[in-house]
């Protein structure tokens, strides 16, 4: 097979460097260079041989899939059912088969574990398939790079088998702590876990064939990326990008930050849209991207081929799977977004741009039935900053994953940019100047009025109804897409609490001692069990004792003795089980509980497992779950085998450095996401301005006060769940709280600013912080900002107290009175600054 011959068979008229790059993933990574440079020197006796191999791989593909046991098998199987659905004929449409693989090997990268969050482990099976062995192939070079530079250094010369006689356990990548552990080589308890988690029944098979996008990309942030530690705190849709990121880097890559065109906030309903409508562009933007890579969108979920619209994503936009489709988009911020583009279209980015800022107020529009363009032409200055550019150019793979994690942290811009975007309008515009931007021209007021009457969203300026401009229009519009909140903002009043939580992720230097913190997950386990037992010992004592007593034959049957007795059936139990397991758990309880009657009927129905179902009698009466029983049972198998470390287990290290990755920082943001939903389900008063999303860092509610008033001390006790005890050792606060109270005519710009300003002077050694600020009439109140470790509310009895303080230290009087440092001194700063807020 000649080379000229294979490239026409497979469908490229004219190849070029990029092409060849794609197409070398066919070869062993051995292999992957010379093939390279071969082309680049034009060597056609070498690019021929290479072109033989290349043949030889692609007549052996495969789509025999006869087992799913692993997240690879499911990935095989999904890649099948892709082709199938496209080529029917697999067997004759071998090269188009090829050709589409080669076309998505950025997108095959960055999906290798899409559905590990569904099945861990690669499941154990005689032999390869073709297809398999050659998604390993493409992806593997890039997820080892992206899986040493998220390891600690401690573990980089241990194999994996050694790694998994770790305990099996989920950990929190900002905090440190353990949230889920379970003994080594227990996967399948951590994929029941998540399972539960996500209330799902179905099999992973059954979940991508009815495509299940939005619960399969839940499973990526739940789910962590390894089981052992230093692994374990990454979650999987991280490590998706790092591998990716890897990938864009070893072919040369550019990181720009790009300031949000739309962000331009003066009410409500702007921040709301501005978030909305920068995940709109953020989408178009990462498939305009993919399309100037020439990248087939055939393996990307719903998208297939086509450039998917928004429309037909709403049902999931405000889910994690709307960023599973935006991989070039490393996370984004209030304003602006960090991407990560291929070096060889940054020529191309302004044009990619203005692109994606035309389909995205195209989809806007559209929504409302408006899709024909008017004749005139508007425009828009966009801004970004060109961050750096690099190769990972290492000679092996530690050197390249070192050089990874220091491409990735951020520095100051090389450049800074700023050009003008042309674009399409759709209805005709005024001779007026939008009352927003005061920029562009504003839409006739006739066509504004009849968009008025489907969504509210203008605001009364000078006695009259908002002239907005396109794009201001498109802002305000897009909030659609959160209908949830938009509904919400006209009646949220005048006199408002702001609630802003932000996140700065970055990974402190310094070890960590997992052994403790393992020890401390235990203990909690082993009071909760004792909770458990005490419970049912209390409420149920004499319930149990009466039914064990008619069930005298089915004891019988599981002691073998004749006639026991209660007290004999204690002592015959103790006696059994002397020195066994159940007798060192019950000895962790008081000593006057050590005999009681309950806990020794609960340690038998544990110990005899198998014989359960002879006990359903009594459990049935009792209303006790059969499955709860086992729960409990397998807890204690569970704390023992954990607790008890095999000396192979023992010998692994414990005290661990937490590496600086990017997949670690983009794992914090998920995790930020995570509490941040938490949160807004616990503040059900509370209205989203900038709702929670995976790769997003801020996060914005807002109130009346009259409703924070009726329960800050619920607010209060809510807000202070997200400061936890830190195993890391932070020397600044990696998630910030602000909780601001302000009059709604103050331009939300403004209190963004003033984030911003108070947080470059947050410097504690916190992992959480709280800012109290009253705003008031947009004038912040005079002196430094308190900083918080924590928030207080007064009790009922020194409320009064402190409110009357609140007036005696006014912004007047601070002024005015040489004693005010003196004064303020006497008042305990948390709850002096809450009566600040509610007064």
């Amino acid at each position: 097979m000649q080379f000229d011959e294979l490239m026409k068979k497979l469908g490229y008229e004219k190849e070029n460097l990029e092409v060849i790059k794609k197409l070398s993933h066919l070869l062993p990574t051995t292999d992957r260079p010379n093939f390279i440079l071969s082309y680049m020197s034009e060597d056609r006796d070498s690019l021929d041989k290479y072109a033989e191999k290349i043949d030889d791989v692609i007549n052996r593909i495969d789509c025999d899939v006869n087992e799913l046991k692993g997240h690879e098998d499911l990935l095989v199987y999904y890649i099948c059912k892709k082709l199938r659905m496209k080529y029917n004929d697999l067997k004759q449409k071998k090269y188009e088969i090829a050709r589409e693989i080669v076309d998505s090997v950025p997108l095959l990268i960055y999906l290798h574990d899409l559905f590990k969050g569904l099945r861990l482990g690669a499941g154990k099976k005689e032999k390869e398939s073709v297809l398999g062995q050659l998604l390993k192939d493409i992806f593997n070079e890039y997820d080892r790079i992206s899986s040493i530079a998220e390891e600690s250094p401690e573990l980089i010369g241990y194999n994996e088998e050694e790694k998994e006689k770790y305990p099996v356990a989920i950990v929190s990548p900002i905090f440190g702590e353990i949230k889920v552990i379970y003994p080594s080589g227990d996967t399948k308890d951590l994929d029941n876990y998540i399972s539960n988690k996500l209330n799902v029944t179905s099999s992973p098979k059954e979940l991508i064939d009815k495509e299940k996008w939005d619960v399969i990309a839940k499973s990526l942030l739940l789910k962590p990326q390894r089981t052992w530690f230093s692994g374990n705190d990454i979650a999987i849709i991280a490590h998706l990008r790092g591998a990716f990121y890897a990938y864009l880097l070893s072919n040369g890559a550019t990181l720009i930050k790009l300031e949000n065109p739309f962000f331009n906030p003066t009410s409500l309903k702007d921040l709301l849209g501005s978030s909305s409508i920068l995940r709109i562009f953020s989408y178009h933007l990462n498939m305009k991207i993919l399309k100037k890579m020439k990248v087939s969108l055939l393996f990307l979920p719903i998208v297939d081929e086509k450039e998917t619209s928004i429309h037909e994503l709403k049902e999931i936009f405000n889910s994690p799977f709307i960023e599973l489709l935006t991989p070039f988009t490393v996370y984004t911020t209030i304003d602006s977004m960090m991407l990560l583009i291929p070096y060889s279209i940054k020529g191309e980015f302004e044009e990619i741009v203005e692109e994606a800022f035309n389909e995205t107020l195209s989809e806007i529009f559209k929504e409302y039935g408006i899709d024909k363009k008017d004749e005139n032409k508007e425009h828009i200055e966009i801004h970004y900053d060109i961050i750096k550019s690099g190769l990972l150019a290492g000679s092996d793979e530690r050197e390249k994953a070192k050089l990874f994690n220091e491409f990735l942290l951020a520095e100051s811009p090389i450049t800074k940019s700023a050009y003008v975007v042309h674009y399409s309008t759709y209805l005709p515009l005024s001779d007026d100047v939008c009352d927003k931007c005061k920029v562009r021209m504003a839409i006739e007021e006739d066509e504004l009025e009849k968009l008025e009457k489907i969504v509210k969203f203008r605001n009364e300026v000078l006695g009259r109804k908002e002239r907005l401009c396109h794009v201001c229009t498109a802002v305000r519009l897009s909030s659609v897409f959160f209908r949830e909140y938009a509904a919400s903002l006209d009646e949220v009043g005048r006199d408002l609490i702001f609630i802003a939580v932000k996140i700065e992720p970055y990974v402190p230097e310094g070890k960590v001692d997992f052994n403790k913190i393992v020890d401390e997950k235990l203990e909690m386990k082993i009071n909760e069990l004792k909770q458990k037992i005490e419970l049912i010992r209390r409420e149920m004592k004499d319930e149990v004792i009466l039914r064990l007593e008619k069930e005298k034959d089915a004891i019988n049957k599981i002691l073998s003795k004749k006639d026991v007795k209660k007290e004999e059936l204690i002592k015959a139990i103790e006696e059994e089980y002397k020195g066994g397991r159940i007798s060192e758990f019950l000895g962790q309880f008081k000593t006057e509980n050590k005999s009681d009657y309950l806990i020794t009927f609960c340690a038998l129905a544990f110990e005899k497992i198998k014989d359960i179902g002879i006990l359903n009698n009594i459990f049935k009466e009792l209303k006790i779950e059969e499955k709860d029983e086992h729960q409990l049972a397998k807890l204690i198998d569970n704390i023992k085998k954990i607790k008890e470390k095999s000396p192979s287990t023992g010998n692994l290290p414990y005290n661990l450095t937490v590496q600086d990755s990017i997949d670690r920082r983009l794992s914090q943001l998920i995790e930020f996401f995570l509490l941040m939903e938490e949160l807004k389900e616990k503040l059900p008063e509370a209205v989203v301005l900038v709702p929670p999303s995976s790769f997003n860092s801020f996060v914005i509610f807002v109130m009346n006060i009259e409703n924070f008033r009726k329960n800050t001390e619920n607010i209060i006790n809510v807000l202070n769940t997200l400061s936890k005890k830190p195993h890391l050792h932070y020397y600044k606060p990696i998630i910030r709280v602000f909780i601001i109270r302000s009059l709604s005519d103050v331009p939300v710009k403004n209190i963004i600013e003033l984030i911003s300003s108070l947080d470059e002077k947050v410097s504690k050694q916190n992992a959480v912080v709280y800012l109290p600020v009253y705003l008031g009439r947009g004038v912040m109140e005079v002196g430094e900002p308190t900083i918080l470790d924590k928030l207080e509310f007064p009790n009922p009895e020194e409320l009064e107290e402190f409110l009357n303080a609140v007036v005696k230290l006014s912004e007047e009087n601070k002024l005015l009175n040489d004693r005010f440092l003196e004064d303020i001194r006497k008042y305990p700063q948390e709850k002096l600054s809450i009566a600040r807020l509610l007064k």
